[in-house]
């Protein structure tokens, strides 16, 4: 994609400003002032958060969340993946990028000061945490910030394989860097410019060996004839590449969505297969599988995990306690946000394995 960057007035002295044009003049990406926006495809624009960067994930009422909190740093995302709430949820394909990291450690700060349980806190809602680095650098800020956190836990979900800039850090300290993880066929079909699978999971290899702790996210599951098959060789695959010990936590999901997003994708992405099984409407609004459908895709994967790779925490998204409890593994309805054991220091090291 070719990228052109705008920015606003008065970031002359930011030093974060001054590392993405300097990134974007070795990469010959134009970069002008507002003033001068044109409406276009791979439009960067370059801001200042005025809002709070830290969100806590706002859930659905009666259904398990894990408390977990949402950096917004980066707006909107390049990868083109069909089943993306950004999808339904932004009208402009304009990349945002935040600079005033300085109000962003401050935030972040404060909740380490206020939490007194250990919180799990991410940039990966909004955008790939890891797409915009070699403009950005930023996930190494993030990584040597958190390194002095005794209560988070950062993680950097990604569907890349951009993690050079990570792998010579010293101390991974607080820092958790997770992939989301399909088959080759939905990868291939439904994730537009994401890396393929044997990709991501290189570079997760290569982080664990560095000493990171890695997470998996199979989030959606999507069901279709033959998808056991090949979640289970998904999971092989994984196995093979990460030792258990390395592994934080995998996250399970099936595909929601809400009815105006089924409208967006069958406009937008008009060979896509997700749409063929049968959904129901839920409480909270989304369209989903059938419940007794989620139970048997939960079920089987779980005991591909449990099987293949053995005994690592894993947990649901976006399910009532009614699904959690019909599958003891994953906590009979407890929120993971407190079970990951997340201090640095101490006997239970979740991040020291």
């Amino acid at each position: 994609m070719n990228y052109r960057i705008y920015y606003d007035d008065g970031l002359s002295g930011n030093p974060y400003f001054k590392r993405i044009i300097k990134n974007a003049a070795s990469l010959s990406i134009p970069a002008e002032p507002m003033a001068k926006y044109r409406k276009g495809k791979g439009n960067i624009i370059i801001s200042e958060n005025r809002g709070d960067f830290i969100k806590k994930c706002p859930g659905t009422r009666d259904f398990v969340c894990c408390d977990y909190y949402i950096i917004d740093l980066i707006f909107n995302c390049p990868l083109g993946c069909s089943y993306c709430f950004l999808n339904a949820y932004s009208e402009s394909d304009d990349i945002v990028i935040y600079t005033n990291l300085d109000r962003l450690f401050e935030e972040i700060r404060a909740l380490e000061n206020n939490s007194i349980l250990p919180y799990r806190i991410g940039t990966g809602e909004y955008s790939d945490s890891l797409f915009f680095d070699f403009l950005t650098g930023y996930s190494r800020d993030l990584v040597e910030f958190f390194s002095g956190m005794e209560k988070g836990i950062l993680e950097l979900k990604t569907k890349t394989a951009e993690t050079g800039r990570l792998e010579d850090i010293g101390d991974p300290g607080s820092t958790v860097i997770s992939w989301s993880l399909n088959p080759e066929r939905i990868i291939s079909s439904e994730e537009g410019f994401s890396a393929p699978l044997s990709d991501r999971l290189k570079a997760a290899a290569r982080c664990a060996k560095k000493g990171f702790m890695t997470g998996f996210h199979f989030d959606p599951v999507v069901k279709y004839p033959g998808w056991e098959d090949d979640y289970r060789r998904v999971i092989e695959t994984l196995a093979a590449a990460v030792p258990a010990g390395r592994i934080a936590w995998i996250s399970l999901g099936t595909l929601r969505f809400s009815p105006a997003w089924k409208d967006t994708m069958k406009k937008h992405f008009k060979n896509t297969s997700l749409l063929y099984e049968d959904f129901v409407l839920c409480p909270d609004g989304k369209m989903r599988y059938q419940k007794k459908i989620r139970l048997d895709i939960y079920g089987k994967m779980l005991q591909y995990i449990h099987d293949i790779i053995g005994f690592v925490p894993v947990y649901l998204c976006m399910e009532p306690p009614y699904i959690w409890k019909k599958l003891p593994s994953c906590g009979a309805g407890k929120a993971p946000g407190f079970s990951f054991g997340v201090r640095r220091k101490g006997k239970n090291n979740l991040l020291s394995r």
